[in-house]
């Protein structure tokens, strides 16, 4: 999940940015069907707050974008010979 937090304070307001966090970790608990009863079974926010947030726009381009540039497991490569391997300490 570091790479989520770090990502959503540049693509969302502070109001988003604690839903979002708050609804990709309950999306990654629950087992079954993602609905906002189930995300409101698994996490301390109501319903009715998904409800309002999903009503508001978010730039998923933006974000997904940002998700790509710093996600290095799409590299076919791996081991020693990874692409930017070096620059993790």
């Amino acid at each position: 999940m570091n790479s989520i937090t770090d990502i959503i304070p540049k693509v969302a307001s502070k109001a988003q940015r604690k839903f979002l966090t708050i609804l990709f970790s309950t999306i990654m608990v629950i087992g079954g069907k993602v609905n906002f009863t189930n995300l409101r079974r698994y996490s301390e926010i109501n319903e009715r707050t998904y409800r309002r947030q999903f009503s508001r726009s978010y730039n998923f381009i933006k974000g997904n974008v940002e998700i790509i540039a710093t996600d290095f497991s799409f590299v076919s490569k791996s081991g020693k010979a990874t692409y930017r391997t070096h620059l993790v300490s």
